[in-house]
């Protein structure tokens, strides 16, 4: 008797495999892609940071203008090499930095940065149709550091 059925369940292990791994698939690549996200989201909190902090340092002889392009500099070089190409700030990545300096809480001066990138309409890794539900909209950051 055995043999009878497993004559009949030749097919049934291929059958399974053939049903389970596209789902196997799309969820490995869904993480993937997450992850990607995610260093992405890490390069733009270090740009932000990065752009804040040179921006800060600066020698005081500077204006606040040539502050904001030092910042400017250190954010476009903070993403330099990434996964998907090298971002600068401008036509994709919106850098926001206030024309004068904001005032923190006590009276000293600040330089405020926020960085945006609209993630979902340009993944940094080509993300299938059925993943892009999964990307936010938008990623973005802000960082401020005393001028000194």
């Amino acid at each position: 008797m055995p043999a009878k059925f497993t004559h009949r369940e030749r097919g049934a292990s291929f059958v399974e495999f053939v049903l389970i791994v596209p789902f196997f698939l799309m969820l490995v690549f869904g993480i993937i892609s997450f992850g990607v996200m995610l260093s992405f989201r890490q390069t733009m909190s270090q740009a932000a940071t990065e752009g804040a902090r040179a921006a800060a340092v600066a020698p005081s002889n500077l204006t606040y203008s040539q502050r904001r392009d030092r910042a400017i500099s250190a954010i476009n070089e903070s993403f330099q090499g990434q996964i998907g190409g090298t971002l600068t700030c401008g036509a994709i990545l919106t850098c926001t930095i206030p024309n004068v300096p904001v005032t923190c809480g006590d009276s000293n001066q600040c330089i405020s940065i926020t960085l945006s990138y609209p993630y979902r309409d340009h993944p940094r890794v080509e993300v299938s149709q059925f993943f892009g539900f999964t990307l936010p909209q938008t990623v973005s950051y802000s960082s401020s550091a005393r001028i000194n």
